[in-house]
């Protein structure tokens, strides 16, 4: 259970609250918006406006803390956007499909972002890296109906999937 509350104080907005983790919130949000700033140019905590997610800068990278997981269904091959971030995103097909991993240059999802990648349908799917990417596996295809994998972007073009 997430508990927060926002508190408008000028152009600054605060939240405050506990998240699942009992970690105390309790600093200013200096920026919100629909997309993350760079990792160490902002505060500890940044809020996205467009999915009502909470970020938590841990130096390195960025970390989903709370809100709502986006859930983006597909039934075509796909190149993964911005807007998968953080989301559960469902391949649904009775043929075989493609999920290809853009590099950084194209789509710059922050270091830390987490895809959950479900095959509902029967046709296989497939995780394609992009030019330049490197996906770290034992298996880049979705062993079997109703399997889920998960996507985490450790480097630039680098990605751990599990």
């Amino acid at each position: 259970m997430n508990i927060l509350t926002e508190i408008p104080n000028g152009s600054t907005t605060w939240r405050e609250g506990i998240n699942a983790n009992l970690q105390t919130i309790d600093q200013a949000i200096i920026a919100s918006g629909t997309s993350l700033p760079t990792v160490g140019t902002s505060s500890k905590y940044f809020y996205r406006t467009d999915t009502g997610q909470l970020f938590y800068d841990t130096g390195s990278a960025w970390r989903w803390i709370s809100g709502n997981r986006s859930i983006n269904t597909y039934t075509t091959s796909i190149t993964l956007a911005l807007s998968d971030s953080n989301a559960r995103v469902r391949v649904n097909s009775s043929s075989d499909l493609t999920v290809t991993v853009p590099p950084n240059s194209s789509v710059t999802f922050p270091i830390g972002t987490e895809i959950f990648l479900a095959r509902m349908g029967t046709g296989l799917v497939t995780v394609v890296a992009g030019s330049g990417v490197t996906l770290n596996a034992a298996s880049l295809s979705i062993a079997s109906q109703y399997s889920t994998v998960r996507l985490v972007k450790i480097a630039s073009n680098e990605w751990d999937i599990c």
